[in-house]
């Protein structure tokens, strides 16, 4: 391993108070031979009810395909957990296990609570059966669900998470989903020397084992870690990572694997400097200690990096720029910092002076002028995320974005843009983020066809509605309600007369640009934005269903936009007076069916006219639209013959 250690200015002004930033960096180097250092795996997996769903079954197919990656002299065990712990796979050598999977382990169903710190114990306790020098130990621990029985509070599972480091057992995590506690996993990887992965689904695990197996068979140097000796009295030291401190005050870097060089960014801060004979001051000592991968294991090594800066005075400093690199390093951190205070914010609901933290950071990084091409898309990050999060507020910081922030702050701070990477290419993010698929009309309903599931789209949902726990859409992984006002969504597609499995709510259409052209036959949904023109209508929301302000009859009437709804409706006041030009069929959930009688109005929305069928709710349906502030329903009907764009984020509808 290579180690440097430089300043971001070489020439600080002679007597003043100084701060100065010093990266240490830790570069891999190719090992001469071929040999890897064999790795002992304890690889334990959450089996709790929560991984139901297909869930477990591709976490399984994904531990068949990691044990068949690995080398027969490496070592495994396997150790899967609910509020039960169940040791299936005590620790073997790959060659014994010829191809077999261990017994229990083809029949093993998803099961009751989530005990995580007994199965990551009895996990640690497999490891450290086999614990030895000439081995490279981790526990690879994958949930989807909160510590819920066992030992549940983080700083107690913190503790077990050092006890088993202190042995040379290190720790990598594995968050699936929604439901899980990214910053428990995260301060497990961080204290466990590891790495924290956020995945949206279940399907994304045989990715990520890979991953980790590629990262484990390039291992350089182990347990990596740093001391900052001063060589002044009162000098102020800070990491601008989020390394693990040992009470020693030493950072723990964990492994150096791979080809990309590690760096740490320490903020030193000092009253005046003296020079020494060379015109220059002694600052401290970075000292470097790791272990050495070898083909037979591990030798331990350390280095001593001195600190050093000159001295002029101020004016001729006047033109010295900071070091490119060391100041790139930094903005990274300071990115991974404001990320950090972004999430605190939106926590608390604070969502402008988030978006107003991630400006300020974009701002600062532009004035750097350092004109680099990764750094430059992570200003364009925070800028989009800023705008997001003024405009869409909770509806776009949902559990999903808030581990995929998360864990985007902890790669950075780190420096693992690979990981980083790798994430966003999991998860489509970066790619063409437009998905079109067929869409048609059934008895007056909006259907789409995504992969084998017929979804029926509905605006005027608040949630989405299921046979199943959750629904796969757009790269995430949607919750769904078995029920809404006790309808099911069987229950909907009798009433429409087809096949219906998900009833696809606001909830879940809030997330996405919608351009919808039944003539077409297709639907796009998007996580970029949909060109719109200067025609579009302006939307309010009211408990997340969309409401839009619709000229009808020559006044102005606001109404709820409900894709889910065959018939339009009008207040019963504004259709008395009407002639009646037939009757028609309809239904409402948790209502049932009823028959209205239809009027014809000429209505007006985004600078088009056209002619619409109104009908009049029963009295508790119409009760319910004043108390929400409208005065009728705009239905499916308005998607006839014409092209709809749809954009909740930005509150605008378009007709064409």
């Amino acid at each position: 391993m290579k180690t440097h250690a430089k300043v971001d200015f070489d020439r600080v002004p002679a007597g003043e108070p100084v701060t100065v930033r010093v990266m240490v960096s830790l570069e891999p180097e190719p090992r001469p031979d071929a040999a890897r250092t064999p790795l002992n795996l304890a690889v334990v997996i959450d089996r709790s009810g929560s991984m139901a769903g297909g869930k477990l079954e591709s976490v399984k197919e994904a531990v068949r395909t990691l044990f068949g990656s690995l080398d027969p002299a490496d070592t495994v065990s396997l150790v899967a957990f609910d509020n039960n712990i169940s040791p299936l796979l005590p620790p073997v050598m790959v060659a014994e296990l010829e191809g077999r999977a261990p017994a229990g382990f083809d029949a093993l169903s998803p099961g009751g609570n989530t005990n995580l710190c007994g199965g990551y114990e009895q996990g640690g306790a497999f490891a450290a059966r086999k614990l030895s020098p000439r081995r490279l130990t981790r526990v690879l621990l994958l949930t989807d669900g909160q510590a819920n029985a066992g030992i549940v509070r983080p700083a107690g599972i913190g503790e077990v998470v050092d006890r088993f480091r202190s042995q040379g057992i290190t720790t990598s995590t594995i968050g699936v989903g929604a439901d899980y506690n990214e910053e428990l996993l995260g301060l497990m990887a961080e204290r466990g020397g590891g790495a924290t992965y956020f995945l949206s689904h279940a399907a994304e695990a045989s990715a990520v084992f890979a991953e980790e197996l590629g990262d484990l068979l390039t291992v350089d140097a182990g347990d990596v870690t740093v001391r900052f000796v001063p060589a002044l009295d009162g000098l102020r030291v800070e990491q601008l990572n989020t390394y693990a401190v040992a009470d020693d005050g030493i950072w723990r870097l964990g492994d150096l694997f791979g080809s990309r060089a590690r760096h740490l960014v320490l903020e030193i801060a000092a009253d005046a400097l003296a020079a020494g004979e060379d015109g220059r001051a002694v600052i401290g000592h970075v000292q470097v200690s790791w272990r050495k991968a070898t083909g037979a294991g591990f030798e331990s090594d350390s280095c001593t990096l001195p600190v050093t800066v000159g001295l002029a005075p101020r004016e001729e400093l006047v033109n010295v720029s900071p070091d490119r690199e060391v100041t790139l390093q930094a903005a990274f951190l300071v990115a991974s910092r404001a990320q950090a205070g972004a999430i605190e914010l939106a926590d608390q609901g604070s969502f402008d002076k988030a978006a107003a933290l991630l400006e300020a950071c974009a701002a600062q990084l532009d004035g750097l002028g350092l004109d680099d091409e990764a750094l430059a898309g992570r200003v364009g990050d925070l800028r989009g995320r800023a705008d997001r999060l003024r405009h869409e507020r909770e509806r776009f910081y949902d559990a999903r974005q808030r581990k995929l922030m998360y864990t985007e702050r902890e790669y950075m701070a780190k420096g693992r843009f690979d990981k980083m990477s790798s994430m966003h290419a999991r998860q489509g993010m970066g790619q063409d983020a437009s998905v079109t698929y067929p869409c048609y009309n059934i008895n007056g309903h909006i259907l789409v066809e995504v992969d084998q599931d017929r979804v029926l789209i509905d605006t005027g949902s608040p949630h989405s509605v299921g046979n199943r726990p959750a629904f796969a859409f757009m790269g995430s992984e949607h919750r769904l309600q078995p029920s809404f006002q006790g309808t099911t969504v069987d229950q909907v597609g009798d009433l429409v007369g087809t096949r219906i499995t998900v009833l696809m709510g606001a909830d879940i259409l809030s997330r996405y640009d919608m351009r919808l052209h039944l003539e077409g036959g297709t639907v796009t949904f998007t996580t970029d934005s949909l060109p719109i023109g200067r025609r579009a209508a302006h939307l309010d929301f009211f408990t997340g269903v969309p409401i839009v302000e619709v000229e009808v009859g020559g006044r102005p009437r606001r109404l709820f936009f409900d894709t889910g709804a065959k018939l339009s409706y009008l207040h019963s006041s504004l259709t008395a007076d009407l002639p009646k030009v037939g009757r028609e069929q309809d239904f409402f959930p948790g209502f049932g069916e009823f028959e209205v009688e239809l009027v014809e109005q000429r209505v007006a929305l985004c600078e088009q006219a056209f002619p619409l069928r109104f009908g009049s709710l029963p009295m508790l349906l119409e009760t319910a639209l004043l108390l929400a502030g409208v005065e009728g329903i705009l239905g499916s009907a308005v998607f006839e013959g014409a092209r709809v764009t749809y954009a909740p984020r930005r509150k605008l509808l378009a007709i064409e």
